[in-house]
């Protein structure tokens, strides 16, 4: 009873039956879920991978608001999911909110790929080089996990760290592993 309303506003925003979405939502997170108020849909995507006729279906559970990420086939009508995954790559956890950051989220790229989006942490900047004192947090870090698809899954094609801030200048400036901020 708790979810039917989000079934049905996620109808409405999708297309999809009512009928589907519960059907959907009982593989994704088991028998007895109904009752679990901790327990949400966060994506529904009926478009992004539709050439495959694939649906991607994020669900959170749990104090975490920990992700867990399907691939449905054949427009949501196969009931197995044709990828899922509930873990991060490295197998350091699950895909969970931490505490003083934001949420993960988890969305399709128009080429196909799917993208699992983690903060980390504070991003830190130095704008004097010679000023051990002058570093400060910027932005948080994110982790981008990119997962393609192969013909029968997704695999992990690529992680990639990417804070993105503004500079003195105020230009965006994307900071990775390889390119620091304020250098």
């Amino acid at each position: 009873a708790w979810h039917r309303q989000s079934w049905v506003t996620w109808s409405m925003k999708t297309g999809l039956s009512v009928e589907t979405i519960e059907s959907l939502w009982h593989i994704a997170m088991g028998p007895g879920s109904e009752d679990q108020r901790d327990q949400g849909i966060e994506t529904i995507d009926t478009q992004t991978l539709r050439s495959r006729k694939q649906i991607l279906f994020v669900v959170s559970a749990g104090n975490g608001h920990c992700l867990h990420i399907f691939v449905f086939g054949n427009d949501g009508r196969k009931k197995n999911p044709v990828w899922q995954i509930s873990e991060l790559p490295d197998g350091s956890g699950g895909i969970c909110h931490e505490q003083m950051l934001a949420y993960p989220t988890a969305y399709a790229r128009s080429q196909g790929d799917i993208v699992v989006q983690v903060p980390t942490g504070a991003a830190w900047v130095t704008w004097k080089r010679d000023d051990p004192n002058g570093a400060y947090p910027i932005s948080t870090a994110l982790l981008l996990y990119t997962y393609r698809w192969n013909g029968t899954g997704y695999k992990l094609a690529a992680t990639e760290k990417v804070v993105t801030h503004n500079t003195k200048t105020l230009n965006p400036e994307k900071c990775t592993m390889g390119t620091p901020c304020g250098q």
